[in-house]
């Protein structure tokens, strides 16, 4: 593993997610004071200031927006450039780290005040060196427009948000480059690609979704903001896949934007080279493979579409084996890719989020090796 001359001295677990084109989630620092450059970003009229109550998320006396959307954290938003993060915080210290493998490289802008851990912004450079790839929250400083932040807690967030849901994941440690074992945290999805985290190191139990009774007196450690994240619809609400068609497209459909745009006339629909993109506000729904007499596969990246017992985009490696009937797993190391099967499904293949996962090449993989992981996409294939 090689290391840039700027050390990170503490990173942070990673986040599993959660979201609908799964990355490969580099580790995340708990903020300045690691032993990378400081910079003091300006003067502000925060500088000084102690750290805004969670309650009030645009608090006076602090230089800039301090609230949590699905659309940003304070400033920044998904179309951030990376080289403007550092200026975006007058007032707060900056630490800009940088960590490379020979599998990843990534940097980080570690905010603090007063050597106390406010936010670190992350920049994926294999993903997109142009685009930020996350935010992790560490301080109340910053909060939702319903006033939740780090240190409130579960039974604050499930009255604020009633969709609330928690899950418990385990990982295998030795397959995972930062030996994550595993991650205690909660969703809501009225608040699309936010990641309530918990302190979960001592949890112990099956993996799966924990009862909000059980978890409703812990506080938020960390608030984890994904600009990738995809906002799905209901599980099934476009259509069923089964071996001849996805919802109300089959092997005979025209492969034209009108036909599809008569079936899905809630969704747009453009072609690109020989293909049928589907989206829904820029977020990608099927890509349709254009054939002479109708499609030849779709690929399925939304929610929407599930089969008859209810797998789709987001289920998890377990749920499908529990679901569907001889399901099996490879890995294909030259490509990257975590791929299921199962024989009760025999047009589709299912893509799982490979994350940190290691392996030899053609290798069959165990359904509860990776139980906790999630489907990416799903591919049909005209029979």
């Amino acid at each position: 593993m090689k290391r840039s001359p700027v050390r990170l001295a503490v990173t942070l677990s990673l986040i599993a997610a959660g979201a609908a084109c799964k990355k490969t989630e580099p580790p995340t620092p708990t903020g300045a004071g690691s032993g990378g450059p400081v910079i003091i970003v300006g003067s502000g009229s925060g500088s000084g200031s102690a750290p805004a109550d969670a309650s009030s998320p645009d608090a006076s006396g602090i230089g800039f927006a301090t609230t949590i959307t699905p659309d940003g954290v304070g400033p920044i938003t998904a179309k951030t450039p990376p080289t403007t993060v550092a200026s975006l915080f007058p007032g707060l210290e900056v630490e800009h780290d940088i960590q490379e493998t020979e599998a990843s490289k990534a940097e980080y802008f570690n905010f603090s005040k007063s050597t106390q851990p406010v936010l670190s912004v992350v920049v994926d450079d294999f993903t997109d060196a142009n685009a930020i790839f996350k935010v992790v929250i560490t301080d109340p400083m910053f909060a939702t427009a319903t006033g939740i932040g780090v240190s409130s807690t579960i039974m604050d967030l499930a009255k604020k948000h009633p969709d609330t849901k928690c899950y418990f994941e385990k990982y295998d440690a030795e397959a995972d480059a930062e030996r994550v074992e595993q991650r205690l945290f909660c969703e809501a999805a009225s608040l699309p690609r936010l990641s309530f985290q918990l302190a979960g190191e001592m949890m112990k139990g099956k993996p799966g979704e924990v009862g909000l009774n059980v978890l409703a007196r812990q506080a938020i450690t960390q608030i984890v903001w994904l600009p990738g994240a995809r906002v799905t619809v209901p599980t099934g609400s476009l259509g069923t896949i089964t071996p001849t068609a996805v919802g109300p497209i089959t092997a005979t459909t025209p492969t034209t934007v009108e036909a599809i745009k008569q079936l899905l006339p809630t969704l747009e629909v453009a072609t690109e080279a020989a293909v049928i993109n589907v989206t829904r506000k820029d977020n990608p729904v099927l890509a349709i493979g254009i054939a002479d007499k109708g499609a030849s596969s779709i690929r399925i990246f939304d929610s929407g579409f599930a089969t008859a017992s209810g797998i789709a985009v987001g289920s998890t490696v377990a749920q499908l084996a529990a679901k569907e009937t001889g399901v099996t797993c490879q890995f294909d190391a030259p490509e990257l890719a975590l791929t299921c099967v199962a024989k009760s499904q025999p047009t589709l293949r299912f893509a799982v989020a490979v994350g940190n996962f290691k392996g030899k090449d053609g290798a069959s993989v165990p359904t509860k090796t990776i139980g906790t992981r999630k489907v990416e996409a799903i591919t049909w294939k005209a029979r």
